[in-house]
């Protein structure tokens, strides 16, 4: 592991083995490294890129190159280390598909709980809306969730294709989806209609 740590540091070529993607995510920005892990955002849900995690973390991939991803896939990435606005993430230059994957499941976690220690992971979050569904077009939208614990940021891509007009504050949501950052902001972010549902009173 260690070898494979400073080969990686090294910016020698991408490594054939896999290394933890945590282990990847510590790693300083153009680092080459290989990572393999299920499929949890699939391509063309926010843009071009694609997640994906391994039982250590998980980690944005900043293009498909041309792959259709679905969630659930197992996948092979070698690439470098970057952090476009301040996500860490990995810019690839190989994608294999590598074999039989299964469906992945949110981490359940408290809303004031989520930030560096769940960026790029699938979370799950319950908690009340609080203030309104803010219009942030082209992009998307946004609103903020709190279960007591601290407020987390919900942002809703465009590409997503949800439908917010029945947003307001004071619904019980269970929202899932990625753990992201922008800049100094931690969000995340539903895939689709099926991460939000409202919960009973």
């Amino acid at each position: 592991m260690v070898a494979l740590t400073l080969a990686a540091c090294a910016g020698l070529e991408p490594l054939t083995s896999p290394l933890p993607i945590a282990a990847a995510r510590g790693l300083f920005a153009g680092a080459q490294v290989t990572v393999e892990g299920l499929v949890t955002v699939s391509t063309g849900t926010f843009d071009d890129g694609f997640a994906l995690a391994d039982a250590t973390g998980g980690i944005y991939v900043t293009r498909a190159r041309g792959s259709a991803l679905v969630v659930g896939e197992r996948v092979r990435v070698a690439g470098r280390v970057v952090a476009p606005n301040g996500q860490t993430g990995l810019e690839p230059s190989a994608i294999t598909r590598a074999g039989a994957g299964r469906t992945p499941t949110p981490l359940a976690v408290k809303t004031g709980a989520a930030g560096p220690a769940t960026e790029g992971r699938l979370i799950a979050v319950r908690g009340q809306l609080t203030g309104g569904v803010i219009d942030d077009q082209p992009w998307g939208w946004k609103f903020y969730v709190d279960d007591g614990s601290g407020p987390l940021l919900v942002f809703i891509a465009t590409p997503a294709g949800i439908d917010v007009r029945g947003l307001r504050a004071g619904l019980r949501l269970r929202v899932a989806g990625f753990s992201g950052r922008y800049e100094e902001h931690t969000e995340l972010l539903p895939r689709g209609p099926h991460d939000i549902s409202l919960l009973a009173d």
